[in-house]
């Protein structure tokens, strides 16, 4: 554990790591960067074009420039929509799972509680990736 930890120290592997969730986050919206769907909104009610632009240019500045405050922004937005989507799969467990009156219906099967672990896995691992990843502060003005 100490050595990935040395290695995610490293001002180089911190960079590749945030070119690489940049080549995945515009991987991830390849579809719409394709179709050229710029002004639909996606189901947050957010445009694409602020979902996948303010995202990337955090990420493309992180990777060049590796600064403190740009982590601090990247990793609460980050755990804030993980936060969001934790709590929006509860409400749905609880409002349309358990409700057998509910008009959409839907019961509970095992593939539901595999897909909640590998998601609880993969936020997990994220997070735990991105505060490995923390730049060091050289000094106070940073």
């Amino acid at each position: 554990m100490k050595r990935i930890s040395k290695f995610l120290e490293n001002q180089i592997t911190q960079r590749l790591i945030y070119g690489s969730g940049l080549i995945l986050w515009i991987f991830i919206f390849w579809d719409i960067i394709e179709r050229g769907l710029w002004n639909s909104q996606s189901s947050l009610g957010i445009s694409y074009l602020a979902l996948i632009a303010i995202p990337s240019g955090l990420l493309l500045v992180q990777a060049i420039l590796n600064k403190w405050i740009l982590w601090l922004i990247i990793t609460i937005s980050i755990c804030s929509y993980f936060f969001y989507s934790i709590y929006s799969i509860i409400i749905d467990i609880i409002t349309r799972r358990l409700n057998p009156q509910h008009v959409k219906y839907l019961p509970l099967e095992f593939k539901d509680f595999l897909i909640l672990a590998i998601f609880t896995v993969v936020i997990f691992s994220v997070v735990w990736t991105l505060l490995k990843i923390k730049p060091r502060r050289l000094n106070a003005l940073q």
